[in-house]
Formats: C-alpha cells, structure tokens, sequence
C-alpha cells in the first residue's frame, strides 16, 4: 500500500442492542446520510430493521458526529443477514433465522419502512447462511444459499415475488455464502474453503470449481464473507476461519492468492491477525495501491474484520495497515460507496462506530 499514515476519526453510538449488521443506504439528496442495521433485543427476543440518518462532525468540530433513528421494521425472526441494493431503489432485503427473505423498502422523505413482501425458504434448522442482492430499474434480484446445500434465486419484479431453486444438494453442501458477480453470474462459499462459479443461465451445477485442500492443505476451514471487484469480475476476495483472507482469480484457478492466514508466505502477514475468524471483507477503495496500473495483475488493497477485534487493509505483498483494534469482535463493517473514506462497523458490545478516514 501506498502510504500507511493516514489518520482515523472515530464516532461511537451505543445501541443497547446486538448489531446482527449494517449496510449503508444510497443517499437521498447530496448531502445525506443513511445507514440500515438490524439490532437485536436479547431482553424482548425482538429484531428489527432501522434506518438511521448519519451526521458527520463538521470540519472545526463545533459537534460530534450523530446518528438519529427514522423509521424501524419489526421482524418476525432474528435477523441472520442484511443487504441494501446499490441503486436508487433503497431496497433491503432481510433473511430471518426462521428461513425468511425479507424485501423492504425505505423512504426516508416518508420516514416510513414497508415490506414488498416475505417468502419462506427453509426452518430454522436450515436458515439463509449467504445472500446478495442486485436491482435494476424494474426489479430486485436476491440469490440465496444455506445450509441446507439449496441455491435460490428469488424475484421481487411489480410487487410479486417468485423463486426459483437453482441448484439443490439435499445436504451433500452446506454453503455458508454468496456474491454476484455479473446480471447472470455468482459465486458461492462452502465448508473446507470451497469456492464455486455458477451461471444461473446454466443451472444444475457450477461452471468453475476449486479443488479441495487447496488452502495449506485444509478441508475443514469455512468462508464467511465474499466480494468480488466492479472492474475485475474474475477476481473475488473471502475471508474465513482461522485469520484466512485470500483471493481467487479465474485465469488461475488452482493458485489461491493469500492475503492472511493460513497459506501466507509471509511471517509478517501470516502472523498479523492470528488465528480468529474473519468475519467480513470488501474491497477498499480509498486505500491506493503501490505499484498498480491498468495491465497489473495484483490484488487490489481488501478491508477485513475479525473476531479479535481488527479493522485492517489487506494487500498482497505488502504489510497490513491496522485501521482499527477493538478489545471485543468487530462483526460487520460497510464502506460508504459514495465516500469509500467512510467505514460503519458493529461491535459484539452493542455499538455502531463510524470511521472518517483522511
């Protein structure tokens, strides 16, 4: 990376619930600023989808930044993921521990939250483990894996949802996560660092596979976060069990590129997380990389967060840039993809912070 000296502001909001995850919400006007989280209440048993407006502190600190609550959807069950469609839409779409998908949509100028409508896809002994979400200007598109070893694709297009099974491994698989990659591509993570390339168009089984063992020998590890880059679709990122953070290219198949963990040639990076669970990754956009043009095969820098507390930026061949350290897990973070400077994260101590990199 190219510089390691940036500074960090950090604003912290004590929920007084779980922070099950949270996404940022695309803007409203210019200068707005809009998260959704789903928070868990252990004393009710409650879970809920809220949005919230964020105020950063202005630039001579005359106030701290704030986070004010607009709207709040009750869920019928705890909340396993969260995504927010990267359009105008302001579509969320929520996956309940009962096997529930979830559309909604927020109008913060409404100050209102509806749900588009709920479709059953397991029990809550197989429930949701990955989705992702995708719209265009008519419709929402969500694919959806559990542990159950299922593969769905479900529709929201004028109001109706319709699901399509694409894929059913009666429990052969369990997945564990799942990205789009393309309108009609995606890729899925399973048990035993397993990563999978599907084309819906081509359903029944994947186009691209890769092999076991392939991750310093290991068939027990599990992926809990994948991203793949807007510009470089053949490329995904995941992170996993045991600090693995590592990526995929499809012009190589059988080489995985470790970033962290287990395979890093490096001690220095090999030793940097230790040994917890990665719990999310995305690519980072403000980070600039060293050396990269526009022929360059490298890995771009990846921000990761860990079990044991870690904010970091990743990036092959280089030290890790320590964002953040926490004395409790960081378990989701989001990048602002109108302002990659600024980063929201979870605390497992019931606590949404926000980052204002500079």
């Amino acid at each position: 990376m190219a510089d390691g000296t940036s500074t960090v502001e950090v604003g912290r909001f004590p929920q007084g619930k779980y922070v099950d995850a949270l996404r940022w919400l695309p803007p409203v006007a210019a200068f707005d600023r809009l998260v959704a989280t789903a928070l868990y209440d252990a004393d009710s048993g409650t879970s809920s989808v809220q949005v919230h407006t964020l105020t950063p502190a202005d630039a001579h600190f005359h106030y701290p930044p704030r986070l004010e609550l607009q709207t709040t959807w009750t869920s019928p069950a705890r909340i396993s993921k969260l995504k927010v469609a990267s359009s105008s839409q302001k579509a969320i779409i929520a996956a309940a521990s009962s096997g529930c998908l979830c559309f909604l949509v927020a109008d913060p100028l409404q100050v209102s939250l509806e749900a588009e409508g709920c479709l059953g896809l397991g029990t809550s002994s197989s429930y949701i483990s990955g989705m992702d979400l995708q719209a265009s200007s008519s419709d929402c598109e969500c694919i959806c894996v559990g542990e159950d070893g299922k593969i769905n694709l479900v529709k929201l297009a004028e109001g109706q949802m319709h699901h399509t099974c694409v894929t059913d491994n009666r429990g052969l698989i369990s997945y564990t996560a799942a990205r789009w990659a393309s309108p009609t591509e995606f890729v899925t993570a399973g048990l035993g660092f397993t990563l999978q390339w599907w084309d819906h168009r081509k359903p029944g089984a994947p186009v691209s596979q890769s092999p076991n063992k392939w991750i310093g020998g290991s068939s027990t590890g599990v992926i809990h976060s994948i991203d793949v880059h807007p510009s470089r679709k053949h490329v995904c990122v995941v992170g996993g069990s045991s600090g693995s953070v590592f990526a995929w290219d499809l012009r190589r198949q059988q080489e995985p590129i470790p970033l962290a963990g287990i395979g890093s040639s490096s001690r220095q990076i090999s030793g940097f997380l230790s040994e917890s669970e990665v719990w999310e990754v995305k690519y980072d956009h403000y980070t600039q990389s060293a050396g990269l043009d526009a022929t360059s095969s490298k890995i771009l820098p990846v921000m990761m967060c860990s079990e044991d507390g870690i904010l970091a930026v990743l990036e092959s061949g280089e030290a890790p840039l320590e964002v953040l350290a926490e004395p409790c897990a960081l378990n989701t973070f989001d990048i602002d993809p109108e302002n990659s400077s600024d980063v929201i994260c979870g605390l497992e101590w019931e606590t949404i912070l926000f980052l204002k990199r500079s």
